[in-house]
């Protein structure tokens, strides 16, 4: 038995031939930034807790549709551009990097990406 997807824990814990031996398989290679974002997530919302949500119930349940709206944005870009969940991440991230831009400002995304 196979299993249809696998779950990267750690950054680029399969290999590139790997990834590429497992999609002729039809077997997708989700991300470990896709499979981390939930913990990037709740220890955001946790942070802020008392301006986001009212107790640990809600904060999962906030957590988890964040989490499934993020996987279903860059599962479907990775399908509609025939890319891997790996490069349909990294690709979808970089095209929204201008409208982000655009509603923070230049100054928050320098920040985030390292600028100064």
């Amino acid at each position: 038995m196979l299993a249809p997807l696998i779950v990267e824990a750690e950054w680029n814990a399969a290999t590139t031939s790997a990834k590429q031996k497992l999609a002729a398989k039809n077997i997708e290679v989700v991300p470990w930034s896709l499979a981390t974002v939930g913990a990037l997530m709740g220890a955001y919302f946790e942070s802020r807790e008392a301006q986001i949500v009212r107790g640990s119930s809600e904060l999962l349940a906030k957590t988890r549709t964040c989490v499934e709206q993020s996987f279903n944005k860059v599962f479907d870009y990775a399908q509609e551009n025939e890319k891997s969940l790996d490069q349909g991440a990294r690709q979808f991230a970089v095209e929204r990097v201008p409208s982000t831009r655009a509603c923070a400002g230049p100054r928050v995304i320098s920040l985030i990406i390292g600028g100064s």
